[in-house]
C-alpha cells in the first residue's frame, strides 16, 4: 500500500510541475495495483476457505450430535418397549388366570382386579427408587463400619450417636411391615430432621413414592379426571352433610379450566379413595368438626403427592356460586400474582377472634377457643391456594403433623403456618365482589 501511495504522490507532483509521467512509470503503477489486488483477492480466498471449513466442522457436530440425541432416544424407546412388553406378558396372564378362575365359578369384581394390576405395574415403576433406597442404606451402613448383615449393630450405633434420621431411615429399609408401617418410619425420618436438608429431600421423595404406591388407584383415577385443569373448588363437608356440599358443588359449573371436588373424613381407613362419579375424595381421618384442619391438610397431602398441579378454590360447604364465569376470570388472574388470598382477618387487629364459633358443630363439650391469633389469614369460607402452597403444605403435613392436629380454626392454621413458610395473603373477597354468597340449609 505504500508503494502505491508513493507512486500515485510521485505522479500528482509531476502533473503540477506539468510533467508527464513516462510510460514505463505508468506500467509500474498498474503493476503495482494489480499485486495489490492479488494480495486481497488472495486474502479473501483464504478466509473463504477458513470459513467453509468451520462451517463444515459445524455440520459434522451437528449431524454427530442429532444421531447421538437419535441413538439415545432410540434406546430409550427399545428399553420401554421391551418394559410394556414384559408387563403386557403379565397382564395376559394374569387375564388368562382371572378367566380360568371363573370358568370355576371363582370370580373377582372390577375394584380387585384393577388393584392387583395396579401393584404388577409398580413393580416396574420402582425398581429405580428401590436402588436408590438400598445406596442411601449402604451409605449409613458404612459411615457405622456396618455391612448388610448387621442392621441391629447399626441401628444400636445410630441410636447411641442421636443420629434418629438415619437410625429411622435404616428401620424402613430393613423392615418386613406393612406399607402404612414403612411410610410411618420414614415420616420419622424426616420429622427428626432439624431443618431442611438434603437427605429430607431425599427421603420426601421416597416418601412420595411409597404414598403413591399405597394410594395408587386412587391416584390414578384423580389424575385422569383433574389432569390439565388450572383450579379445583375444594368444598369441605363431612358425611352428615355430603347433600349440601354436592349442592355447592352444582352451583360451580365446570369448565375448561375449573372443576369440583368434595372431601369427607374416613376414620375407618388408613388410605385415601376417590369416588370419580361423585367428585369426592374421602380422606384417612376424623369426618368431626374439630379436626377439619387435619381433614384440609390430608385432603392438600393427596394433591400435592399427586401428578395434578392445579390450584385449589377452598370453600365450605354452605358456599354457592353466583357467576361462575366472572369467577373463573378473577381467580385466573389472582393465580398471576398471589400464592395465597382470600378476605383478610387480622385477629391482632381491632376485628378479634369469635372464639365461640365452634359452639354446637363439635363432637366434644364446647370450651372457649383459647389460643392467641397470630397474624393475618384469609376466612375459611372461601380461599385460594396456588399449587405452590399446597405442595408446601404437603409437605408440612408430613414434617410439623402437630401444626394441623392442635388448633381448631383450619383458616387461621394455614394462614399461621403459610405465614411463618414467608406467604401472607392478598385480599380478595369473593363474597364482597358478587361472586358467592353463603346459602345455611337446615335440612339435608
Amino acid at each position: 500500500m505504500d508503494t502505491l501511495y508513493e507512486g500515485r504522490k510521485l505522479q500528482m507532483l509531476r502533473w503540477l510541475k506539468k510533467e508527464r509521467p513516462s510510460t514505463r512509470e505508468l506500467l509500474e503503477l498498474v503493476l503495482v495495483e494489480c499485486r495489490r489486488s492479488n494480495e486481497e483477492k488472495r486474502e479473501l480466498t483464504d478466509q473463504f476457505e477458513r470459513l467453509r471449513d468451520l462451517t463444515a466442522q459445524v455440520a459434522r457436530l451437528h449431524t454427530d450430535l442429532h444421531a447421538d440425541l437419535q441413538s439415545q432416544a432410540a434406546t430409550q424407546a427399545l428399553l420401554q418397549s421391551k418394559v410394556e412388553c414384559e408387563l403386557r406378558k403379565i397382564v395376559e396372564r394374569f387375564d388368562r388366570t382371572l378367566f380360568t378362575l371363573s370358568r370355576r365359578g371363582i370370580t373377582f369384581n372390577d375394584r380387585i382386579s384393577s388393584e392387583v394390576l395396579s401393584r404388577l405395574q409398580l413393580k416396574v415403576a420402582r425398581l429405580d427408587r428401590s436402588s436408590e433406597v438400598e445406596a442411601r442404606a449402604s451409605q449409613i451402613l458404612t459411615s457405622v463400619d456396618c455391612d448388610k448383615g448387621s442392621i441391629e449393630q447399626a441401628l444400636s450405633a445410630l441410636e447411641e450417636q442421636r443420629r434418629f434420621p438415619e437410625f429411622f431411615f435404616l428401620q424402613y429399609f430393613s423392615s418386613q411391615a406393612s406399607r402404612e408401617e414403612r411410610l410411618r418410619l420414614l415420616s420419622l425420618s424426616i420429622r427428626c430432621e432439624w431443618t431442611w436438608t438434603e437427605s429430607m429431600a431425599f427421603c420426601f421423595g421416597i416418601y412420595a413414592s411409597e404414598f403413591v404406591e399405597l394410594n395408587k388407584s386412587s391416584l390414578l383415577t384423580f389424575e385422569r379426571i383433574y389432569s390439565g385443569k388450572t383450579i379445583i373448588v375444594m368444598h369441605i363437608s363431612c358425611a352428615e352433610r355430603s347433600l349440601r356440599a354436592y349442592r355447592s358443588a352444582a352451583s360451580f359449573t365446570e369448565n375448561e379450566f375449573i372443576s369440583n371436588l368434595v372431601i369427607i373424613g374416613d376414620p375407618s381407613t388408613t388410605t385415601y379413595r376417590f369416588d370419580c362419579d361423585q367428585k369426592c375424595l374421602f380422606v384417612p381421618c376424623a369426618d368431626s368438626y374439630e379436626k377439619l384442619p387435619l381433614k384440609v391438610a390430608s385432603a392438600l397431602r393427596f394433591l400435592g403427592f399427586s401428578n395434578v398441579s392445579a390450584a385449589v378454590l377452598k370453600v365450605d360447604d354452605d358456599i354457592q356460586c353466583r357467576e361462575p364465569n366472572e369467577l373463573t376470570e378473577v381467580l385466573l388472574h389472582e393465580l398471576g400474582r398471589s400464592d395465597y388470598a382470600g378476605r383478610i382477618w387480622d385477629p391482632m387487629n381491632d376485628q378479634g377472634i369469635d372464639r365461640t364459633w365452634h359452639f354446637r358443630k363439635c363432637s366434644i363439650p364446647d370450651e372457649p377457643y383459647s389460643r392467641l391469633g397470630i397474624g393475618q389469614f384469609a376466612e375459611g369460607p372461601a380461599y385460594l391456594l396456588s399449587s405452590r402452597a399446597i405442595n408446601l403444605l404437603a409437605r408440612l403435613s408430613v414434617y410439623v403433623p402437630h401444626e394441623f392436629e392442635q388448633d381448631l380454626y383450619e383458616d387461621m392454621t394455614i394462614g399461621r403456618i403459610l405465614s411463618l413458610m414467608g406467604i401472607v395473603p392478598t385480599d380478595l373477597d369473593l363474597r364482597k365482589l358478587g361472586l358467592l354468597m353463603e346459602c345455611p340449609c337446615s335440612d339435608d
